[in-house]
């Protein structure tokens, strides 16, 4: 509480939403990117990304 007896507000962190495997957003991955994705991040790997987001159609949802 502030000094004059109000609430004051408490904005809350913004919530990560990008891949820590590729650029794309987690929001963008299909089955298979998000597997794709876990596993590189999981295993350390370092390799191209195989996510749908930068094509037209995303057939996998």
């Amino acid at each position: 509480m502030s000094s004059n007896g109000c609430v004051t507000p408490v904005t809350a962190a913004p919530i990560e939403t990008s891949c820590a495997a590729c650029p794309h957003d987690w929001e963008a991955h299909d089955r298979i990117g998000v597997r794709y994705c876990s596993a590189t991040v999981a295993g350390g790997l370092d390799r191209e990304c195989a996510c749908p987001a930068d094509r037209a159609k995303v057939y996998y949802r």
